[in-house]
């Protein structure tokens, strides 16, 4: 079984059904990315400080999901 490391947790890869794109969370200071799993825990919220490391997270987060794919 493979993992990947979320930005506070550590879930099983085949349990993430959808990742989504980075979007504004709360304010519109603050950024996050959505996991959504078939476990327990439906939804992970990730919250960035800013969109450039909010986008680099998601761009590691999806090269990462493809690549297990192969």
């Amino acid at each position: 079984m493979k993992f990947i490391k979320l930005k506070e947790q550590i879930v099983a890869v085949d349990s993430i059904q959808k990742v989504e794109s980075p979007r504004k969370f709360g304010t519109g200071i603050e950024w996050s990315i959505r996991t959504l799993l078939n476990s327990a825990e439906p939804v992970i919220n990730s919250v960035y400080s800013s969109e450039l490391e909010a986008r680099s997270e998601y761009e590691r987060i999806a090269k990462q999901l493809c690549a297990d794919k192969d």
